[in-house]
C-alpha cells in the first residue's frame, strides 16, 4: 500500500479555515431564513452581519499537539418578536 503525504495539510486547512470565516459563514447567516413557532406567535430574526467570535482557550498549537478540538464560540444577534402584543 502506497502512503501519500501531504505536506502542507496544516496550512491548507488553516486557509480553508479563514476563508469560511471571512467569507462563508457571514453568507450562511445572512442566508437564514426567519424562524417561527408552529403557532406563529412569535419570529426570531438573525444578523449575521452582527456575528463575533470569542478566541479559544486553547491554542491552536497546544490543540494540535494534544490531539483535541480547536473550538470558537459563535454568538449572533438576534431579535425575538411577539407578533400581536408584548412579550408576558
Amino acid at each position: 500500500m502506497k502512503m501519500f503525504v501531504l505536506l502542507e495539510f496544516g496550512k491548507i486547512q488553516f486557509e480553508g479555515f479563514h476563508r469560511f470565516i471571512q467569507k462563508g459563514l457571514i453568507g450562511e447567516l445572512n442566508d437564514f431564513p426567519k424562524i417561527e413557532d408552529l403557532n406563529q406567535e412569535f419570529e426570531f430574526e438573525l444578523f449575521g452581519e452582527e456575528y463575533q467570535l470569542v478566541e479559544p482557550i486553547t491554542k491552536e498549537r497546544k490543540a494540535i499537539y494534544q490531539s483535541s478540538m480547536y473550538l470558537l464560540d459563535l454568538y449572533v444577534l438576534v431579535r425575538s418578536t411577539q407578533k400581536g402584543g408584548d412579550f408576558a
